[in-house]
């Protein structure tokens, strides 16, 4: 019995159709129980089968494949594998297959381990397992980045599949395969699952997959970048049926997480149906749309692209914010013909029309019966426009566009053209385009195209200029615009463009010819910045000879405004003549005038003057100036005038080196602040200046000196200063240069600045240097600033971020605080360090020159470069004259306040905070005016006051600063008066002493506030009736005013007694008494608002018995009647004893709430005619 059988090779060389193949092919697939195997006529009886090698080659497709270590074990029960090594190359790819645990049992189950394994694909490992009833299959695949699959031909696959990781599994059993699969990829993840019936070839599939954001940028979508930016799925499901005859229906679903779009197609023999519903859109003035559309007949008639039809209707619209319904719009494509036909009839977009495309030809009709122009562009809010719009144009662009009938109706008016037509027709020569209107023409006719016009612009400019030589183009054509009131098309197109009524341009251009010509007349323009009115221009060219004449009244940009402008120049390529005359507008306006001839690279001025503020400058003496692009030359260009000299001139030297010289002589500081306009920084003196450059337009290098005599600065005399400077070829500035103030230096500095390395270095050294030309700097918060300054300066870093640092001493250093009017002086030197950021004082004692009273100051001023200003000064004190200022206009407080505690100034310069914590002290007079008779807003009431009389300095008008507050919190003594002014016309004045804690507060807007209870020690009330009268009542202790802080809304409760001696004769009946006087004391009671008091009386008999007083109050039987009593004691000095039923007659109770001035004289009628006017003849004016 053989045992075994070994084939070193096998080679088969027949073909696979032989008939002996198949016979073989066919042996190996008998379904025989045995495990014999029959090759051709004699069977073998094998127990172990193994093979070397099997080598395959196919030359056709590029295939060759190696098996390697076949062997495997039989036995009457299973067939068990222990290796299987294949290796394929297919069309350039190598696969490496191996198959592990092969088991082949007695019933034909199969199951086996598989790995296949691409070096430039991935890796597929899968366990498969067959038998008699069913079969599946497990498994992964993992793909390498950037794979290589050359055999599909595309590299979207490898872009879709490039590190991703695939988990599918698959099921076989009767008539049905069940499959699953899920992948994992940087690009998106998907998960799918698909169901297909044998027997009746029916597949349904379901597929859920969700895209990275990354997947929109990939080539084979990122074409559609304009679609993903307005709908970029987040999530897509599709859903599948077919059995791949007629059944094909799929739906897809898309979502973003706001909008979602949904396609279904039931049949390939069926309509197409689209719903979407897009919420949230970026499509210009589009932001939302709902809509729902069917394509038919079918799907494959798309793609086919024969006949369709799509119908779409929009149940919402959303353009900038407004919703529009109901449109509706049908698009047939058909062999040679597509036309679309659209209808809306909401409110905001009431419109209709179709248009038509056959054989590359459009023709368009539009009815825009209303439509809100908002609706696309926000700015044209409140504008609807109706017109009947037709187009008649081929895809070339050939033929109308005219609008009829058009009604613009804006806000504030409407306008209405009958017509506005745009043509444009183009033959094999010849191109027309024109626009015919109400308010504008225009055409432009000839040889030309749309391209031609940026090189003759170019060529135009040059011609006028005469500097370059530019070729003629081979165009020729004739062109006119009329524009008539189009600023409301303007307005419609967001243009910031005015160009007025019967304006005109006009030309030609014919370049075969060499001979162009351009006239315009416009009586006013705006564009952007530039603006200009009378324009007038005429322009020609002929071969090379050139004429043109500009002129214009006014012509402005930014912030320059010319009021004459006239050029005239011509001439030919070799030479031009120029005259041009034009004048600045300003506080002095700046004429020029100049007479030239130009040419290539060369001029010369003929004549010329001109002004600067009061400055007259004329040309010495003609001048020739030569250029080309690397340097050029001046022959002696000179300009005098009365306030100095200014002179250029440039030669060669002998080693080619270009030399330009600049020479100001004696300039006056009058023309440098005027050309510096800074009111902070005035200078005096006369300027000099002598400077070489050397090669300007190459490698620059300068020598300059500088002399300014008679230097001063802001009213301040310093001498005479000199500088020196430096600049050579290599990019460095040197200079350096002193201030030489009575024969004595008072300020040098020396600097270096390395252009390249963008480095600066200055050092300055101060000796004695008078610091009160800096007071303006200071922007009024400080004022009259005296002293010098003695220290040194360092400023060093780049142009755009230096850095500066120093230290200085203040030597009898003086300045005011004009918001309180203190001044204060230095009773030692002063420490000062100054940085990038700040400028700090150091603790100083300071005095006050008019009394010596001390402080002590510290402080700083916070800055960026000495801009943005931020000041935080402190000062503290046991006694000091805190405030000195005199009665001004309009001023919040004034006098004199001697006081200790401390003052905070801070904040911004322009948003000043001064806080002030005082306890007054003897001495102090300090005001706050609310009598001011020149502020009719004021109410006068209320003044801290002394002896002196109110004194308003008129002359006197002090710094405002922007955005002051103040905050005083005052601690009021008995050493201070409170004088109340309850009606400055009438005389109704309270004086009083005394004490209390008060809060004075000056807001951003300038109004005033005051809190705080001030109780009354001591004080009088002067009562006055006009002319009549006046009587002074003394205030009794204990009173008190209470401001909860509007001034006038002060809540009050004092009481004042008016003593006098009287006869009781009449009112009291008392055996004791005899008829004598007796002390009498009035007491008025006032209550409630300061402005409108609630006023009462009552009378006290403090040296008489009770009883006297008891019986003298019966007599008083109301108010009104106790008013009338206080009148008489007032008037007559005695009580009212005639009559006394007339009291009960006469109602004074509608007084209350007013002045007891106000209240005695309105009702001083009514006593009169009550009877009171037969007992006294008073005289009233």
């Amino acid at each position: 019995k053989i045992q075994s059988i070994r084939i070193e090779a096998l080679h088969v060389k027949r073909s696979i159709e032989d008939s002996w193949v198949t016979r073989l092919r066919d042996e190996f697939s008998s379904e025989k129980p045995s495990q014999s195997t029959k090759l051709l006529s004699f069977e073998l009886a094998v127990d172990t089968w193994e093979l070397q090698s099997l080598e395959l080659f196919n030359p056709l497709d590029t295939m060759y494949a190696v098996v390697n270590g076949f062997d495997f074990v039989s036995s009457p029960q299973e067939m068990r594998h222990h290796n299987l090594d294949i290796s394929l190359q297919y069309r350039g790819m190598q696969f490496f297959t191996e198959l592990d645990s092969i088991v082949l049992s007695e019933g034909n189950e199969f199951s086996s381990s598989l790995r296949i394994n691409a070096t430039d694909v991935g890796v597929l490992s899968a366990a498969l397992h067959y038998s008699s009833d069913s079969s599946s299959v497990l498994g992964e695949a993992v793909f390498v980045k950037e794979p290589i699959l050359e055999y599909f031909n595309t590299d979207i696959a490898e872009e879709f599949l490039s590190g991703g990781r695939m988990i599918f599994s698959g099921k076989v059993k009767e008539n049905m395969v069940v499959g699953n699969m899920s992948l994992d990829q940087s690009l998106f993840t998907a998960r799918g699952q698909l169901e297909w019936n044998i027997d009746s070839a029916m597949l349904f599939a379901h597929a859920e997959a969700y895209p990275s954001p990354l997947i929109f940028t990939t080539d084979l979508l990122q074409g559609y970048g304009d679609i993903w930016n307005q709908f970029s799925p987040e999530s897509l499901e599709i859903q599948w049926k077919s059995d791949f005859k007629e059944l094909m229906e799929f739906d897809i679903v898309l979502k973003d997480g706001v909008n979602s779009a949904t396609v279904s197609i039931p049949h390939l023999n069926e309509p197409v149906r689209i719903d979407a519903r897009l919420p949230q859109l970026n499509l210009g003035p589009l932001t939302g749309v709902e809509f729902r559309s069917v394509i038919y007949p079918n799907l494959r008639s798309i793609l086919e692209s024969t006949e369709f039809k799509m119908n779409a209707i929009s149940s919402k619209l959303v353009l900038n914010d407004s919703i529009v319904k109901g449109l509706s719009f049908s698009y047939v494509h058909a062999e040679h013909l597509d036309s679309i036909w659209v209808s809306c009839l909401d409110d905001l977009l009431d419109m209709d029309g179709h248009a038509t495309l056959v054989n590359e030809h459009l023709n368009t009709t539009l009815h825009l019966n209303n439509v809100g122009l908002y609706l696309f562009d926000v700015l044209d809010t409140g504008q609807h426009l109706s017109a009947d719009l037709h187009a008649d144009l081929t895809l070339e662009g050939n033929g109308y566009i005219r609008l009829n009938d058009v009604l613009l109706k804006r806000a504030n008016d409407i306008v209405f053209l009958r017509e506005f037509k745009v043509t444009h027709l183009r033959g094999n020569k010849n191109r027309s385009f024109a626009i015919q209107s109400d308010v504008l023409t225009c055409f432009i006719d000839g040889r030309w195209d749309f391209s031609d016009f940026k090189s003759l612009g170019g060529q135009i400019g040059q011609n006028v200029i005469g500097q370059k030589n530019r070729l003629w183009e081979p165009s020729s054509f004739k062109f006119e615009i009329n524009a008539g009131s189009t600023d409301w098309l303007t307005d419609l197109m967001h243009l910031n463009t005015h160009i007025s009524q019967e304006s005109y341009l006009f030309g030609l251009y014919d370049g075969p010819n060499k001979h162009w010509s351009l006239t315009a007349n416009i009586p006013s323009f705006q564009m952007d910045k530039v603006s200009g009115e009378s324009i007038h221009l005429n322009s020609a060219q002929i071969n090379d000879q050139n004429s043109t004449e500009l002129s214009a009244s006014t012509l402005k940009y930014g912030g320059n405004t010319l009021d004459t402008l006239y050029v005239l120049g011509q001439g030919g390529r070799l030479e031009h003549q120029l005259e041009a005359l034009a004048s600045l507008r300003d506080t002095i306006p700046s004429t020029l005038a100049l007479q030239a001839n130009y040419g290539v690279g060369w001029a010369e001025v003929v004549q010329s003057k001109f002004n600067v503020g009061k400055s007259n400058f004329m040309l010495s003496r003609p001048s020739m100036l030569n250029w080309d692009q690397q340097q050029w030359s001046i022959d002696s260009l000179g300009f005098k005038s009365m306030e100095g000299e200014v002179w250029m001139d440039s030669y060669k030297t002998v080693s080619n080196e270009n030399i330009t010289n600049v020479h100001l002589k004696g300039v006056d500081s009058d023309l440098l602040n005027f050309i510096i306009r800074d009111p902070n920084a005035i200078l005096s003196g006369q300027l000099s200046l002598n400077a070489t450059v050397s090669n300007p337009m190459s490698s620059p290098a300068i020598l300059a000196h500088v002399v300014f005599d008679d230097l001063g600065f802001n009213n301040t005399y310093y001498g005479r200063f000199t500088s020196n400077l430096q600049w050579n070829e290599n990019g460095h500035i040197f200079s350096q240069g002193q201030l030489l103030e009575q024969d004595e230096s008072a300020f040098n500095y020396a600097g270096h600045y390395d252009i390249e390395e963008d480095e600066i270095d200055i050092r300055m050294s101060l000796n004695e240097l008078d610091v009160s030309a800096a007071t303006p700097f200071l922007q009024g918060v400080l004022t009259n600033l005296q002293g010098s300054l003695q220290g040194g300066i360092s400023i060093y870093g780049s142009r755009d971020d230096w850095n500066i640092n120093g230290s200085m001493v203040l030597k009898n250093g003086q300045f005011n605080i004009p918001s309180v009017g203190s001044e204060l002086a230095t009773l030692e030197p002063a420490d000062i360090r100054i940085t990038n950021t700040i400028i700090e004082l150091d603790s100083t004692q300071f005095f006050v020159p008019a009394d010596s009273t001390l402080a002590m100051a510290w402080g700083s001023l916070s800055h960026d470069k000495f801009k943005d200003l931020n000041f935080d000064i402190h000062l503290r004190t046991d006694s000091i004259r805190a405030v000195d200022l005199p009665r001004e206009m309009d001023s919040y407080f004034y006098g004199v306040a001697i006081a200790s505690g401390d003052l905070t100034l801070e904040g911004p310069s322009k948003q000043l905070h001064l806080d002030l914590a005082l306890e007054t002290k003897e001495g102090t007079n300090f005001k706050i005016p609310l009598d001011n008779p020149t502020a009719v807003e004021t109410p006068s009431f209320i003044h801290f006051v002394g002896q002196d009389k109110v004194v308003i300095d008129s002359t006197v008008i002090p710094e405002k600063l922007e955005f002051f507050t103040t905050d005083i919190a005052i601690s009021a003594t008995e050493d201070a008066q409170i004088e109340l002014v309850l009606d400055e016309v009438l005389g109704d004045v309270i004086k009083t002493t005394g004490i209390g804690n008060l809060r004075l507060k000056i807001l951003e807007d300038e109004s005033l506030e005051l809190f705080g209870l001030y109780t009354v020690s001591a004080g009088s009330y002067l009562f006055t009736l006009q002319n009549i009268f006046d009587k002074k009542f003394t205030l009794l202790p204990g009173g008190t005013i209470l401001w909860s802080g509007d001034l006038y809304k002060a809540d009050m409760n004092l009481e004042a007694k008016y003593s006098l001696s009287t006869s009781l004769q009449g009112l009291v009946t008392s055996s004791g008494y005899n008829g004598e006087n007796v002390d009498v004391e009035l007491v008025i009671i006032l209550k409630g608002a300061l402005m409108s008091p609630e006023i009462s009386f009552r009378v006290e008999l403090p040296d008489a018995p009770s009883s006297y007083t008891e019986e003298l109050q019966r007599h008083f039987l109301n108010d009104d009647a106790m008013n009338y009593q206080a009148f008489s004691l007032l008037t007559l000095g005695e009580f009212f004893k005639q009559d006394l039923a007339i009291q009960e007659n006469i109602n004074l109770g509608y007084s209350v709430g007013k002045t007891t001035s106000e209240f005695l004289v309105s009702e001083f009628g009514s006593w009169l005619t009550a009877g009171i006017g037969s007992y006294v003849d008073l005289e009233l004016d």
